[in-house]
């Protein structure tokens, strides 16, 4: 697959700027179009990072958001559309960025949910799009390494479909990679008796493509899944993360156990998912 659409979803907050500018990076990188949506809770306007005498309102707001992007796109020379989502609830919102997202080859969303104190952005809108567009989702951390992307890869694996199908949307972002770590996670016991996820198949699958990749087998011990790949993240210097979801590497199934914060707080680089 190549990457000849991207969509980027836009808010309020000025963390949006790490997305933009992965997104224009992204762009840039495969020669890529890029549909911007700004889409928020309408009545829910934080003031930060807002011009003084912005009229107070969802629509105003976006606009701004929408002109400054297109500012953005144009210096770096990249193909752009760019809207503000009708007014509407949390629902109107998940529904327009489902929409958006399906559209595209990949989907970048803001994985910042500490940030949106006021309510701009539905809590359960990444669980809703990984579930239901169809397309790979690239969160976006508010803070940390967004500078590049795919250089040094970590691929959380366990055999499921939802891995299999995050390995290879990420096939194009790990293309030239100097450096991709398979990592599967299973208890120890599993391990010692070779009952763990079979990976041999998928090394050779990703040799195909011209990736080498380093095999990682981690037991599991005190720490959950989620502390275990976002620690080997750092150990490895990797600057991507790649999960199926809904799986047993699951961000979805961490949102309904209350854990996500151990990923989605805590990692410092894009987690491709894939559902």
């Amino acid at each position: 697959m190549e990457l000849r659409h991207l969509f980027v979803h836009l808010d309020s907050t000025p963390v949006r700027a790490r997305r933009v500018a992965l997104a224009l990076g992204l762009a840039r990188r495969f020669n890529a179009h890029v549909s911007a949506l700004f889409a928020q809770v309408d009545g829910v306007v934080p003031t930060y990072g807002l011009p003084e005498g912005l009229p107070l309102t969802t629509q105003a707001t976006g606009a701004h958001v929408i002109d400054r992007f297109a500012a953005e796109a144009r210096a770096v020379g990249v193909s752009f559309d760019a809207a503000v989502a009708p007014p509407g609830g949390a629902a109107e919102v998940i529904n327009a960025t489902l929409e958006g997202a399906r559209d595209s080859d990949l989907a970048l969303l803001g994985a910042c949910q500490e940030v949106y104190a006021h309510g701009e952005v539905p809590p359960d809108l990444i669980a809703q799009v990984i579930q239901w567009c169809g397309r790979p989702v690239l969160l976006v951390p508010c803070h940390g390494q967004a500078e590049t992307l795919g250089r040094r890869v970590l691929v959380g694996w366990n055999g499921t479909r939802e891995a299999a199908r995050a390995l290879n949307d990420a096939l194009p972002l790990m293309r030239h990679a100097e450096a991709v770590y398979l990592l599967s996670i299973a208890p120890p016991s599993e391990i010692a008796a070779e009952l763990a996820p079979s990976t041999g198949g998928v090394v050779r699958h990703l040799r195909r493509h011209g990736i080498e990749a380093t095999l990682v087998r981690e037991p599991r011990h005190a720490l959950s899944v989620a502390d275990t790949l976002v620690s080997r993240v750092t150990d490895f210097g990797c600057d991507l993360l790649v999960l199926g979801a809904f799986g047993h590497l699951s961000l979805p199934a961490w949102l309904r156990q209350g854990v996500t914060r151990p990923l989605v707080g805590q990692s410092t680089v894009p987690t491709l998912l894939s559902h």
